[in-house]
Parts: structure tokens; sequence; C-alpha cells
């Protein structure tokens, strides 16, 4: 069994002989001692190759295009440094404003761009107005890229995240959106309702475009962030559609999301996800693998990731006690895969530790 063929074993809950394990590097995961050659640009692909473990190129390029009718969208950098995006609408603007870190090779959305209910019209519009199509060129892109892959692992396919998420995190704001919601539940359901909607026409396209087995939303859902009522409400059956929409193409569907999500648990079982990305013990986290295989069944693969902050600052010995604790009453060889997440500086020693370690682990 290839890697390849593992990794994609692991996330339909079908046996494998090796635990699948992936470090996860992008723009604020990266080990020390890296060639600056795989860093500019990043190829995630050859520093997964370098690193050893399985493959996932988290961020391959997407076989779809959207072209927009007639909206109108700009970017005006301040002489700061903050950027101003405008959108303007038949039926009214909206503007945000990011700030960047140079530090954590992102930028920071300090001003939402819907504030007042009036808003949502224009983002309604905003939603609607773009033709969403199969793009030759970067469907080229994902063939290129997953040959470059090879057997070695797989290649994710981006998918729009749940409009709650999207609304919360890109639009509104989650206090406001509380506000909103409180105040003025009809329309913020329409605009959930009329984000949907347009969330299932991509993903019809995508799923029936994509020669990527895999298909990811970044949803990042957490109980700090929204209760297990709002889940149940606005996430539990945009979750199912997502996934029927793509199973009903052969597509795996893995739902990124990380931080505190045992309070989830038991709605996450009956989504239809094949897969969540991240999940994260205690400190970072609050979901302990064992417990969340015994809640999950053979229903959703588990993606746990070491905690960021062992990696980063333990020593190898810290890393593989917490390696083999997370690891504990685990069963490592049916629906299960372990992603390592090394923060902007953490010692290759520490990932030779996870190296060496793993197949020990994975005789006993």
């Amino acid at each position: 069994m290839s890697r390849r063929e593992s990794l994609l074993a692991a996330l339909r809950r079908e046996p494998v002989a090796e635990m699948p394990f992936v470090f996860t590097v992008d723009g604020f995961n990266v080990p020390d001692g890296l060639p600056s050659s795989l860093l500019d640009p990043l190829d995630m692909v050859a520093v997964g190759r370098f690193l050893g473990g399985w493959i996932i190129d988290r961020l391959g390029p997407s076989p779809l295009q959207k072209q927009a009718r007639q909206v109108v969208s700009e970017v005006e950098v301040l002489p700061g440094g903050d950027q101003i995006h405008r959108h303007r609408t038949p039926v009214g603007a909206l503007q945000a404003r990011y700030c960047p870190s140079r530090e954590a090779n992102t930028a920071f959305l300090v001003e939402h761009g819907v504030r007042q209910p009036s808003d949502y019209n224009a983002l309604m519009a905003l939603i609607a107005d773009p033709v969403i199509s199969v793009s030759p060129a970067g469907l080229a892109a994902v063939q290129a890229r997953l040959g470059q892959i090879g057997e070695d692992g797989i290649l994710y396919t981006t998918g729009p995240a749940t409009p709650i998420m999207d609304l919360t995190r890109v639009w509104v704001g989650l206090e406001r959106f509380v506000e909103h919601l409180a105040d003025h539940r009809g329309l913020v359901e329409r605009v959930l309702g009329a984000m949907a909607q347009r969330a299932y026409e991509e993903y019809e396209v995508l799923a029936g475009a994509t020669p990527a087995r895999v298909i990811v939303f970044w949803d990042d859902v957490t109980s700090t962030y929204l209760s297990p009522e709002l889940f149940r409400r606005y996430v539990l059956p945009v979750y199912r559609t997502y996934a029927d929409i793509c199973h009903a193409r052969g597509k795996v569907l893995v739902a990124h999301a990380c931080g505190h999500l045992r309070a989830f648990l038991p709605l996450l079982a009956d989504t239809g996800v094949d897969a969540i990305d991240w999940l994260t013990p205690p400190p970072t986290g609050d979901v302990v693998f064992a417990a969340a295989q015994q809640a999950f069944g053979d229903r959703i693969c588990i993606m746990g990731a070491l905690v960021p902050a062992v990696l980063r600052f333990g020593t190898p010995d810290d890393v593989e006690t917490h390696l083999l604790d997370i690891l504990a009453g685990v069963d490592t060889h049916r629906g299960f895969a372990l992603m390592v997440p090394p923060p902007l500086g953490t010692p290759m020693a520490n990932l030779d530790r996870v190296r060496a370690v793993l197949p020990h682990r994975r005789e006993q």
C-alpha cells in the first residue's frame, strides 16, 4: 500500500498497516533547518519529502475560477501598510480594513465590511455576483500537482467554509453577528440561506471537476466561538449537504477544525464528514483522541495534531512523552492520522524525535 493509498484508506476509516503522519509546513509552521530553496517559494510537496512522513498538499491549486459580473472589488494600500478592501455592488458598497503582520505572514481583519443591517443587501449581491466555472489552467495545475505528489500523499482541493463561519469571521464579526441575530433574525437567516445555496452550487462544480480525491474546507469551528445550539442549527445541516454533494461524486470530505471541539463530538459524528483535520488535545484544545474515537466509532477519521507549543518549546524528550501520551488508547491502524505542525523556530531535533518514536509506536 502506497502512502497515498494509506492516507485515503485512513480517511475512509479502512484498516492500514502503518499510521499516516504528516509534517504540516506553511507560512507560519516552519522548522529551523529547512533549505531556503524549499521556502522561496514554499514548496509543500518538496518540504514534505525532505522531512519524511506522508504528504498532504494543503495549499494546492483550484480548478475553479470566479468571474465578477457587476461587482467591482479593489484594494488600497495605505502608507502604514494597512489594506482597505472595497466592494461596490448595484445595491451598495462594503469596505473592510486589514492590518498585515510580517511575523505571522498574514493579515488581520480589523474592520468588518458589514456594520449595519442595511449592509446585508450589498453582501448578498456580492455573494450572488460571480460566475463560477472550471478554469482550464486551474485544472491543468491540479493535474500537474497530483503528478508531483505521485504516490507519496494526497492533494487538498478547497471548498467554501460554512456560511456562519464565513459571515462571522470575514464580513460581520462575532459580536455584531450575535446582536444582529437577536434583533434581525429573519434577515440574518435569509443571508445565511443565500450563502449556503451559493456554497452548494460551488461544491457541485468543484466536486464534479477536480481530479483530486479529497476536498477540504477551512471552517475552524470551536466551542469557544459557537455554542452547540448554534452548531446544531447553522452548521450541522450545511456539513451534511456538503458531504452529500461530495460523496455523490466519489470525493472524500475533510473539515478543518481545531481548538475546543469536545462539546461538538456527538454532533460531528452525524455530519457525514469523512475526517476532521487537526483535532487538538489539551492544553491547546480539549479533545482526547481515544475518547473521540469512541464518540465517532467508524464514522469519522481523526486527523489529530500534536500541541504546537510542545514542538516549538519542548525538548526531544518532551515531544516523545507528549506523543506517547496523546496516542494512548488510540487505534492507530483505522480511522486515524497524525498531523505534526512545527511553528516557526521549531528545532529540527524535535521532528527527528517524532520520526524515531512513531515506527516503535506502530509496532506496539
